[in-house]
């Protein structure tokens, strides 16, 4: 559930990067003190969506089923039981 939690958020905050990168594009140099203030927020923005992003590739990357499986305290759940036979 994690890692389709952080897929989704993955594909969110990389298609509002993109729009974001459109939108700014679009703007031109500012011509006016409120223009500047528009380029200054779709700056933020393009750089928050950015990070957002590459911290869900590193996540994802962190949670590998490869990664996951080098770690000591995990148990691997094979089915929708669990087998507590000791």
């Amino acid at each position: 559930a994690l890692r389709a939690n952080l897929m989704l958020r993955l594909e969110r905050h990389q298609s509002r990067h993109a729009r974001y990168l459109e939108n700014e594009a679009a703007l031109g140099e500012p011509q006016s003190l409120s223009e500047l203030g528009q380029r200054l927020a779709m700056d933020v923005g393009v750089r928050w969506e950015h990070q957002w992003a590459d911290w869900c590739t590193q996540a994802l990357e962190r949670l590998s089923p490869e990664a996951v499986s080098r770690l000591s305290n995990v148990v691997p759940i094979t089915s929708g039981r669990q087998n507590h036979a000791e």
